[in-house]
Order: C-alpha cells, then sequence, then structure tokens
C-alpha cells in the first residue's frame, strides 16, 4: 500500500487509486504518473519548496508547535531576514515568503491582512507557525512580547554600528593632536564622513572626547582682490562698466582687460564685483 495522503493528482486533478499513487520527493504531495510528476517540478511551488529547510529549530516558547521550516532563499536585511520569493500573478513583483507559504496552503488572502509568526522567527514558512491577523494584532503582538523598539538604537546598543565607544574617543583624541581624517580613515578602516562626523559631534553625542568643530571659511574674504585668482581690480571695473555705458561692446573689453566673455558680463551687469561702486 503508498503512503499517499491526498485522493487527486497535484498536477492533473485525476482520482488515485492507492496502488496507482507515486509519492513525490521531499512529501509534497502525490501524482497519477511521472509526466505529472515532471510537470508541477516547473511550477512555482515547486521552486518555492527548494528553498525550504523543514528541519529548523525548535523555539523554546512554542515547542508544541514543532521545528520552524526555515526560509534558505533570498531575504532582505531591511526586512529582518523576512525571506523574499516572486508571485506567481504574472507580474514578477515580490512577496514575504512566510505570506506566500500561508497562501499555498489555505488560499489567497485580503491584502489587507499581515501573516503573523506564532514563533516569532522571521524566516520561518512553516504554515502552522503562520496566522493572518490585522496591522494593529501584529503591533500589539510584537508590544506583549517586548519586540518593539520604540527610539532609535544608538551606540554600541546598535546592531550596525561600526565602531565602539572606545573607538570614538581614540578618534577624537588623535584628531585633536595632530593626526588627519585621510590618516583616521586607514588607522580605523572607516569612511571619511563618518570620521569627520565624530570628531565634529554629530554624531556619538553621547560619548566624550574632545570635539573640535570645522568652522566653514568666510565667503566675504573672497571678494575682489582678497581672491587671489582676481584678474580685475576696482579701477578695471569703474572702467569696464563706464565703457559699455558709453557702447564699447563686451567683446572689445574682453580683448583689453584679458578675461573671458562670461565674467565679463557679469561685471558690467553687475552681478560679480556688487561690492564697487
Amino acid at each position: 500500500m503508498s503512503d499517499c495522503t491526498v485522493d487527486h493528482c497535484v498536477t492533473c486533478g485525476q482520482f488515485l487509486p492507492p496502488l496507482r499513487a507515486t509519492r513525490a520527493k521531499r512529501h509534497i504531495g502525490s501524482f497519477c504518473s511521472n509526466s505529472c510528476w515532471r510537470t508541477y517540478q516547473k511550477t512555482p511551488a515547486h521552486l518555492f519548496w527548494r528553498y525550504v529547510n523543514k528541519n529548523g529549530p525548535v523555539q523554546v516558547h512554542c515547542p508544541e508547535l514543532g521545528p520552524c521550516w526555515i526560509w534558505t532563499g533570498k531575504r532582505r536585511r531591511e526586512t529582518h531576514d523576512y525571506g523574499l520569493v516572486h508571485a506567481c500573478d504574472g507580474t514578477h513583483r515580490q512577496v514575504r515568503a512566510h505570506r506566500y507559504s500561508w497562501e499555498l496552503h489555505n488560499g489567497s488572502l485580503d491584502s489587507e491582512l499581515k501573516i503573523l509568526h506564532l514563533c516569532d522567527n522571521p524566516p520561518c514558512v512553516n504554515p502552522a507557525h503562520l496566522r493572518p491577523g490585522t496591522q494593529a494584532e501584529n503591533v500589539r503582538d510584537m508590544d506583549d512580547k517586548g519586540r518593539r523598539v520604540s527610539r532609535p538604537l544608538k551606540g554600541e546598543q546598535n546592531p550596525c554600528s561600526r565602531f565602539t565607544e572606545e573607538d570614538v574617543v581614540n578618534i577624537r583624541e588623535a584628531y585633536a593632536i595632530g593626526f588627519t581624517q585621510t590618516e583616521l580613515m586607514f588607522i580605523f578602516e572607516a569612511d571619511q564622513a563618518s570620521v569627520s562626523n565624530i570628531v565634529n559631534g554629530r554624531i556619538w553625542k553621547h560619548v566624550g572626547g574632545p570635539i573640535i568643530r570645522c568652522k566653514r571659511p568666510d565667503l566675504t574674504r573672497l571678494v575682489g582682490t582678497n581672491n587671489h585668482n582676481a584678474k580685475l581690480n576696482p579701477d578695471k571695473v569703474r572702467y569696464a562698466r563706464a565703457a559699455y555705458a558709453a557702447g564699447v561692446p563686451v567683446s572689445q573689453l574682453v580683448r583689453e582687460l584679458g578675461v573671458n566673455e562670461s565674467s565679463m558680463r557679469r561685471v558690467v551687469y553687475g552681478t560679480a564685483w556688487r561690492h564697487v561702486t
């Protein structure tokens, strides 16, 4: 006798006499022939089960639910390791793997409903560990189990932190005694933006160490002849404006004063050297 657990072929729906049933690999279902099994191998459902490990851990707080079925395919760290799988509606959109598993076993679900984990294990796709619920129920369940972070984690409490408090203090002290930000980049294997934010106190504000804020240059000092790249002086500017007002073309002033046409037009129009009257 076969160990078949269904009465109809998964692929074609034909009635399965016990002696004709062929047990499929991975214990997914029963088929009336090898051709139906080969056809099923190409379906999205079969591709889904290729990335499921049914020998996952048993959660301590719910051992009665049995082991988790761990999704071994694509995941996203931004979504707390929830699995991702392509939808079967032809849109090529990505859906959560645990939602796909629940709909595969129980049918389609209203888009407003969420799929909640009873085992609190994000990569688990075991339908026995899942239940539908609203977003409010999801948040309430998260609060009851103490898994909600009410405020952003800062410093070493943040699992994405690349520095320790000791590193931050060392960076600030090294910068205060003369190390450059470029040197600190290589010493602490960090990017320049992070080093700059640390030494200027824009991040890790709760950690000590000397903070040396970089002052922005006073751009008013670079006006006119204070700019070492300036090719004109106040006398030449007044001459250019008077000549242009008298009808001298800009091209002639360009050749005479040795500046480009764009700069000369800004001078005679008053958008450059505005402090000269």
